[in-house]
């Protein structure tokens, strides 16, 4: 509850407020009326005389201020000063406003999800620690033969456009080699090049392998000075049995503009495309060849982990 006190203060700031600009006029005609007054000294005369138009100012100041938010551009000025990108962009809190900004469009839907869905997309879905991304990527799979003992051999060529960002002059570009553990002497798993623009790297990049039970991961890094894009171009040739391993899944690690994929088969392999994660799915292309697979992906943008997959299984004749 207010007491009396409490609403004549309320009362008198409202008055003070409303009448500012005519109170600082009034008050500076005083301070400059007695500035010329005999019985002034001369010291209080300069005084008086300088604090009258430092009011008239204040004053004046407060006129136009009432005016500009009168108008409603005082209010539209500060928008376009704390909207504008180069307001945003020279933030130092960016992740912090960021994350109020998504909360508020789906804290009451589900709160207990906010944190983790913050952390989520900030770490894995926006590109905030990349300092490259996939123009487009070209997949061909060429699938050999599947032998009556289920051993399927093809040869599969990436090739991708890197782009650079900008100011950037130095990045250490990562790509990975997965491949089935080696149980006798028939399976194949060779990387047979990695080009980087028109020179062979295979033999000079890093490679930090690691193996578990069913596979081996080979980890390539190579750093790139002074290039804003580059195109990397790899290929390897493959040999193993699909009673072990009848699926692939091609994921990219960086954020991908488009995706093109090309994949044949002979007859009496039975192939299966299907989508890993993308928001939009590849399209068909080149529907009339036969034993052939093509796909393209154009629309939106595939984010780290998405991408396609595929199965292999022996086609019977009828």
């Amino acid at each position: 509850m207010e007491t009396d006190l409490q609403r004549w203060i309320k009362k008198v700031r409202k008055f003070l407020y409303k009448h500012l600009v005519w109170i600082n006029i009034i008050i500076s005609l005083v301070m400059f009326y007695l500035s010329t007054k005999a019985f002034i000294s001369s010291d209080w005369q300069s005084i008086l005389e300088k604090a009258g138009i430092a009011v008239l100012s204040t004053g004046v100041f407060a006129a136009v201020l009432k005016s500009l938010q009168f108008l409603g551009l005082f209010k539209e000025e500060l928008e376009k000063i704390i909207l504008s990108s180069d307001f945003v962009e020279h933030r130092t809190d960016l992740d912090n406003l960021w994350k109020k900004i998504t909360s508020a469009l789906y804290k009451q839907k589900f709160p207990d999800l906010n944190h983790h869905i913050n952390n989520a997309i900030l770490n894995t879905y926006l590109p905030i620690n990349e300092d490259y991304y996939y123009k487009e990527v070209r997949v061909t799979l060429n699938i050999h033969e599947l032998t009556e003992d289920f051993m399927l051999s093809f040869t599969q060529t990436t090739e991708i456009d890197v782009v650079v960002e900008k100011g950037v002059k130095e990045c250490t570009f990562t790509h990975t080699f997965r491949r089935v553990k080696e149980s006798d002497d028939n399976i194949i798993n060779e990387k047979e090049y990695f080009y980087v623009d028109d020179e062979d790297l295979l033999e000079k990049i890093k490679k930090e392998p690691k193996e578990d039970e069913n596979e081996v991961v080979t980890k390539y890094e190579y750093t790139v000075s002074d290039k804003k894009t580059f195109t990397l171009k790899t290929q390897e040739k493959r040999k193993y049995p699909i009673l072990n391993d009848n699926y692939k899944i091609f994921r990219v690690e960086k954020f991908t503009k488009e995706f093109d994929v090309s994949i044949s088969y002979p007859d009496n392999v039975r192939v299966s495309f299907f989508n890993v994660g993308v928001a939009e799915p590849f399209e068909k292309k080149h529907t009339i060849h036969s034993n052939t697979i093509s796909r393209v992906h154009k629309k939106g943008v595939i984010l780290p982990y998405q991408g396609f997959g595929i199965t292999f299984a022996q086609r019977i004749n009828s």
